[in-house]
């Protein structure tokens, strides 16, 4: 039997109840229906400044020029935040891990940025396995994931690639700890859209989008074989060297008869210069966010140029482009942006469940991230996002000055992040870089908190390293006793046991502006067939010489042989006319790519020192029974021939 309860009684408890929620506001309630959580907008963005990385070698690469496939681990031992990454573009497969300063600048000169402790030296994550995806292909995304590293690859360039990831182990000086790499199946997705940016989906999504972690890639080179925009699947990261292959659910693809927007016209989501470094998926909300660049001026498709004057006018393979920050031959859209594409996951949900194509969804907002350098020259090389802190890491293409730009992503209605940034005037850097990352507060007490942008132009921007990849414009192989090859698809040097032979091959350098500072260039060869181990040299030309058309026969007198240099007149020396001074040598016994370091050549034919008559290659005498055939710019497969990569500021 209930007990009656009076009139007053009810009167006082309801009086009670209403005082105790006045003084005790019950805290929000987290919806139970994640579709309803809210969407990250740009006021979100926090920039909190950002701290560089170390200058030098560190076992197998460099932090220039790098930043690939950059990933952020709590290491639960250590109770550090740190950061994982691929080094320099040029040693491809080697990766690190950097400590997080426990402080951020907001300054544009690198040196007023607090120093990245080195906590792993590069090595090659992938135990020598990276081939397994291809020639050129480079570490997009990494995931730690029950204690292991998952790997994500797609090839820069090369189309054919059927696998996508692959597992280590955290300890990167292990050598045989990388299970090779996998295919993934997921709804038809090409292996060029899937190997790269890994996140975790939130725990309150994982049971509709029916698993725990993301991963995709897209905007590369040779778009139909790749994404014509954003990219991303659902897929278990424990079943990366598990199931073969890897089962997977497609949530965003668009196939290059779908593209995002036209790759040719100026729009806010999609051209040929877009390019994606990372992908983020904020716990508490909606939004599935990938952070890149994008050219924002005319887009056009040749080599750039810094002449205003040759924009638009036509020239071989295209048209010049005007852009002072890129001289190569591609897509060309000056100024360029860093970027956000916001993504509803209530729309990738319908693809999901089938109402909707996985091209038929849109951005429901783009935005560019200001606050990182503002020359035009806007580049990224990796995006990696901590759900524990809510931070996002931008690795900028900073070149010799490497550095890393760092978010905070907020949820609407979340509190806004402790400041743990100090803003530093770009005049006068008062305060005595100290690379050890002590964080006592004595360096920089003054933080004023106005966030006055304090990208102020710095009077010294130096502009953003450029880096060119140019194609021979000549090469042939000369044999004693033989014609011309000039279109021979090889390119041989052997010394005995054959009859010697030697390849000569020359690079046009004037699409590189005048007054620029060469900082890097390198000789790369495809090596496809070899014999004992080679010890090469290049050695410089000092006399024209003509390629010819002679085929693997060797028989025609029309271009250089070993007697001559045009198929008329004599080497003054039979062999080739060269400087004894060895440019650069090269000890190998396996196949694959070669490269050579040729700086010091190419900036003396750049700054006029020597006129360019190319280089020629060959073995020492000393260097018997050995042979090496490389090959040419002729061979069927273009991303097989000779490259000549230039890196200049």
């Amino acid at each position: 039997m209930k007990r009656k309860i009076h009139r007053p009684l009810r009167l006082l408890l309801a009086l009670v109840f209403l005082i105790t929620a006045f003084v005790f506001p019950s805290p929000p309630v987290r919806a139970d229906d994640p579709t309803t959580l809210p969407l990250v907008q740009s006021s979100d963005f926090v920039y909190l400044g950002a701290f560089r990385l170390p200058t030098g070698t560190y076992g197998g690469s460099r932090f220039g020029y790098g930043g690939s496939g950059l990933t952020p681990y709590y290491d639960p031992s250590t109770g550090k935040h740190t950061l994982f990454m691929e080094g320099h573009a040029w040693y491809p497969g080697y990766v690190a891990q950097v400590e997080v300063p426990s402080t951020f600048v907001k300054s544009q000169n690198w040196n007023n940025l607090p120093m990245a402790n080195v906590l792993q030296n590069f090595y090659d994550i992938t135990d020598g396995n990276l081939d397994e995806i291809g020639y050129d292909a480079v570490i997009y995304g990494m995931l730690p994931y029950n204690g292991r590293l998952i790997v994500g690859s797609s090839t820069f360039y090369s189309p054919d690639q059927t696998k996508s990831l692959g597992v280590s182990g955290f300890d990167l000086s292990v050598s045989n700890d990388f299970s090779h790499f996998y295919p993934m199946s997921a709804g038809g997705m090409p292996a060029r859209a899937l190997g790269g940016w890994m996140t975790l989906i939130p725990t309150e999504w994982q049971s509709l989008l029916g698993g725990p972690a993301l991963t995709g890639n897209g905007c590369l080179n040779v778009i139909s074989t790749t994404s014509s925009g954003p990219a991303c699947a659902v897929f278990d990261p424990d079943d990366v060297g598990v199931k073969n292959p890897v089962p997977g659910t497609k949530l965003l693809y668009y196939p290059v008869d779908h593209p995002l927007a036209d790759i040719s016209a100026q729009n806010p989501l999609f051209n040929g210069t877009t390019r994606i470094g990372g992908i983020a998926f904020p716990p508490g909300s909606r939004s599935v966010l990938f952070i890149g660049r994008h050219g924002i001026g005319k887009v056009g498709y040749g080599p750039g140029t810094s002449n205003p004057a040759l924009d638009g006018q036509p020239t071989e393979g295209g048209v010049w482009c005007y852009d002072p920050t890129d001289s190569s031959k591609g897509w060309h859209a000056y100024p360029y942006v860093h970027q956000v594409w916001a993504y509803d996951a209530n729309d990738l949900l319908a693809v999901k469940n089938g109402t909707k194509q996985s091209w038929e969804v849109q951005p429901y907002a783009v935005w560019q991230l200001t606050e990182m350098n503002s020359d035009g020259s806007a580049g990224i090389r990796g995006a990696g996002y901590d759900p524990m802190t809510g931070r996002l890491y931008i690795a900028q293409n900073f070149g010799e000055e490497p550095r890393i730009d760092v978010y905070q992503i907020n949820v609407s209605g979340s509190p806004p992040p402790t400041p743990t940034a100090s803003t530093v005037p770009s005049q006068t850097p008062t305060s005595t870089p100290t690379p050890t990352p002590t964080p006592t507060p004595t360096p920089t007490p003054t933080i004023t908190p106005t966030p006055t942008v304090t990208p102020s132009p710095v009077p010294t921007p130096t502009s953003s390293p450029v880096t060119v990849t140019l194609n021979a414009v000549a090469d042939a192989q000369i044999i004693i006793g033989m014609g011309n090859g000039g279109a021979d698809s090889e390119l041989q040097v052997y010394v005995s046991g054959q009859p010697e032979r030697r390849s000569l091959l020359r690079f046009d350098l004037s699409s590189i502006p005048a007054g620029k500072t060469i900082i890097e260039a390198k000789l790369r060869l495809y090596c496809d067939t070899i014999y004992n181990t080679i010890n090469s040299e290049i050695h410089r030309v000092t006399r024209s010489w003509v390629e010819g058309t002679g085929d693997w026969r060797y028989n025609a007198t029309n271009g250089v042989s070993w007697a001559t240099y045009n198929g008329t007149n004599n080497w003054t020396a039979a062999g080739g006319d060269f400087s004894s001074t060895v440019s650069a040598s090269l000890t190998f016994s396996t196949t694959g790519w070669k490269e050579w370091n040729i700086t010091d050549l190419v900036n003396s034919w750049y700054n006029g020192t020597y006129p360019n008559y190319g280089m020629i290659l060959m073995q020492p005498s000393s260097n018997k029974h050995a042979y090496a055939w490389f090959r040419s710019r002729e061979v069927s497969n273009p991303s097989l021939r000779p490259q000549l990569v230039v890196i200049y500021r």
